[in-house]
């Protein structure tokens, strides 16, 4: 597996604009385990839905927590963040 040192945008919208994404995605994940909930007590599929989308959910949260802990650094016309 390749490491990744830096992480690329154009400009700070587009990387908002990525977040806001992300965001839809936690949305989507959310509703979806909240409608699986409510199905029968004792489901196995139900529960196992349930916790596949509701971890969807938090990892894409944690993944949109590390891109806005980033900071940002202008290079020519590209932006780059800085090798950890």
């Amino acid at each position: 597996m390749s490491e990744i040192k830096t992480l690329k945008v154009n400009t700070d919208k587009e990387r908002e604009q990525w977040i806001d994404l992300l965001y839809h995605c936690v949305n989507f994940h959310e509703s979806i385990a909240e409608e699986v909930k409510s199905e029968i007590l004792g489901d196995e599929e139900s529960k196992a839905m349930f916790m596949y989308h509701s971890s969807m959910a938090n990892a894409v949260r944690d993944a949109i927590g590390l891109i806005q802990m980033w900071e940002v650094t202008e290079d020519d016309d590209i932006k780059e963040l800085p090798a950890s």
